[in-house]
């Protein structure tokens, strides 16, 4: 028996933790998808941080207010290792994936933890730990100053973007799950296979049938919306030429590899991907 597949006109929407309850939210269903959720919030919350930073002109007001920038940027830049490790350890996934993907994920952590500091004593994690999550109670103030005057706008947008630029990998990658609740009452709406999305009805907490098939748009374009936000914003920082400056987003080429950032990234120049500097 065939089963009708409707267009859903409903504009559905990945859930917000800072925001109140709402219909038609998609919550994480897959390890990947959780991370990419953790992404996010990330992405979110650095948005919120660089109006508070470009609101002013005053340098020595914008420099201490980048410390609000430092945390999230340094969660995201976590966060987004979690996501990519995540994928390539998810067994369910396997048939899913681009031929070699395990592999060349592990390549592209290890781009971002050698191009963001953000681990050990790198620069990234300086910030964070010493003048931002916390104020490191043995510093003198001549060394807080030293850490103050050592944040660089230009290359705090840099980082941005090579997040951007790994995370835009990342999301073309058929990796994640989605459910939220259904249109009938009790039911539950499963997104598994982009951009199909079925309603099941379910007694008793089993589901005994299916109320309707949908189609709708991906929930990873929520997130490429909020990447390209955040790339507006970030590029506002930068205030001298830079090696990892986006200049705009494009579509794949479909006979290139599906990795700009292994395509791309290790030539020095600016993100390419979804995203090209011309």
């Amino acid at each position: 028996m065939a089963i009708p597949i409707y267009d859903d006109p409903t504009e559905w929407n990945i859930v917000d933790a800072a925001a109140d309850p709402k219909p038609n939210e998609w919550h994480p269903s897959n390890g990947p998808a959780r991370r990419l959720c953790r992404c996010l919030e990330g992405i979110r919350d650095l948005e919120e941080a660089l109006d508070h930073v470009l609101a002013v002109q005053n340098r020595s007001k914008k420099r201490r207010r980048m410390r609000s920038v430092v945390t999230p940027l340094h969660n995201l830049s976590a966060c987004t290792v979690d996501l990519l490790n995540s994928i390539q350890s998810d067994n369910a996934l396997v048939g899913t994936l681009p031929e070699n993907c395990g592999k060349d994920l592990a390549k592209i952590t290890a781009f971002l933890k050698a191009s963001v500091p953000f681990e050990g004593n790198g620069k990234l994690a300086l910030l964070r730990n010493k003048v931002s999550a916390h104020y490191d109670r043995d510093m003198h103030p001549m060394e807080l100053r030293a850490i103050n005057l050592s944040i660089d706008l230009t290359e705090i947008a840099e980082w941005i973007n090579i997040n951007i630029f790994v995370l835009c990998d990342a999301l073309k990658l058929r990796a994640y799950t989605w459910s939220g609740s259904g249109y009938s009452k009790g039911s539950l709406m499963i997104m598994c296979s982009e951009p199909l999305m079925t309603d099941f009805r379910v007694e008793a907490g089993r589901v005994v049938g299916i109320n309707g098939c949908f189609v709708s748009k991906s929930p990873r374009w929520e997130v490429y919306h909020g990447i390209r936000a955040l790339w507006k914003k970030s590029d506002q920082l930068s205030e001298r030429p830079s090696v990892w400056r986006i200049k705009e987003f494009i579509e794949d080429d479909p006979s290139d590899h599906w990795s700009k950032v292994l395509q791309d990234g290790d030539k020095s120049q600016s993100t390419k991907s979804v995203i090209r500097n011309r």
